[in-house]
Parts: structure tokens; C-alpha cells; sequence
């Protein structure tokens, strides 16, 4: 039987991942931008599935699309504090 395992361990997607999570999260953006967070952290849920199954090619897409999500819930979070008055976040 032919396994769905093809493929290294995503170790860096998954590290890249996890702190792209992070920073969006200390950023605010659970609160400022909950699409993209929420997307990123369902993403990352699924991604750490496959990875634990071995399923490492569906795992790595995932991983790199929790990364993408963050990043965008980071920079928008961002702007929203920008706007509201908060300025730059460090």
C-alpha cells in the first residue's frame, strides 16, 4: 500500500508557521483581524493534523498557508492600531 508520506518532514514550514501565529497573535490580531487569524489558525490546526499523520505534502501547503494568513493578519492588525491612533507597534 502506497503511504500519502512522500516527502520530508516540513520541520522549517512548520517552525515558520508556528511563529508567524505568534507575532500576529501578540500583534492583536485575534481582536483586529480575526478573519485572516482565524484562518490562519484553522490552517495551522490542519497542518499539524497531516504532520502528525505524516501526511507531509498536504502538511507543508498547510503550513505554508498558516504562515501567509498570519502575516496578513499581523500587518493588518497593524494598520488597524495605526489608524485608531495607537501608532507603529514596535
Amino acid at each position: 500500500m502506497l503511504s500519502a508520506c512522500a516527502g520530508p518532514k516540513p520541520i522549517k514550514e512548520y517552525a515558520l508557521s508556528q511563529v508567524a501565529l505568534r507575532k500576529a497573535k501578540s500583534a492583536g490580531a485575534e481582536s483586529l483581524a480575526n478573519g485572516w487569524y482565524y484562518k490562519a489558525d484553522i490552517a495551522f490546526k490542519k497542518a499539524k493534523k497531516a504532520y502528525e499523520d505524516n501526511d507531509n505534502i498536504v502538511a507543508k501547503d498547510l503550513f505554508v498557508k498558516s504562515r501567509r494568513y498570519s502575516e496578513r493578519a499581523e500587518n493588518s492588525s497593524r494598520v488597524q492600531k495605526f489608524k485608531s491612533g495607537d501608532g507603529p507597534v514596535d
